[in-house]
């Protein structure tokens, strides 16, 4: 038996319920599992508690009535994925962008160490188990404050020997030394000598 050809529907009313016959689709098989509250369960048992797709559709079944197969949760983990993977970039880009602010902030405040020491702490919290974007946030944040109460205390310090240097200068020119001898202590005390 030959199949007969398919041949064009004559009239237009023909056509319109061909088209709309076309557009009614049956819901996706994965629908039933993005109900409220079913997402967040699934994430929990297939992504934290890694349990098997078998356990998980008994769970399933038993928690919220939904009977589903491997293959549907299979296809639904993997949707999943995809969007948990989109979040986490779009989460980590917003974060790297603060960063990059900050670092751009204190730009003059940078050295070479503080960027292979900010790079290894990205590589570390990004390698993690479950890496955490605002954790290496915090940290830019702290090694920043840490680097500019560095730069501070050595300021201070500097300002200090400075100071002193100066009291001594002035001892040095109220001394009934000759002026050789002033001359030969001022860069004694300054390091000139």
């Amino acid at each position: 038996m030959d199949p007969s050809p398919v041949t064009p529907p004559d009239s237009d009313q023909a056509r319109a319920d061909l088209l709309n016959s076309n557009l009614e689709r049956k819901p996706k098989s994965t629908s039933k599992l993005w109900a409220p509250g079913v997402p967040e369960f699934l994430d929990d048992c297939l992504f934290t508690q890694n349990f098997s797709l078998e356990r998980t559709v008994a769970l399933l079944a038993e928690k919220f009535g939904i009977e589903s197969s491997k293959t549907r949760l299979h296809e639904w983990r993997k949707e999943r994925s995809q969007q948990l993977s989109l979040e986490r970039i779009q989460r980590n880009n917003s974060v790297c962008e603060s960063i990059n602010d900050a670092l751009r902030a204190n730009a003059d405040q940078i050295d070479e160490s503080l960027f292979r020491m900010v790079s290894q702490l990205a590589f570390e919290i990004s390698t993690s188990h479950n890496p955490d974007p605002a954790k290496l946030k915090m940290l830019v944040d702290c090694v920043l404050r840490l680097k500019s109460l560095s730069n501070d205390s050595e300021k201070i310090a500097l300002l200090k020997q400075k100071a002193a240097q100066t009291d001594q200068c002035k001892e040095v020119a109220a001394s009934a030394l000759t002026p050789e001898q002033k001359q030969a202590r001022y860069r004694e005390i300054l390091g000139l000598a």
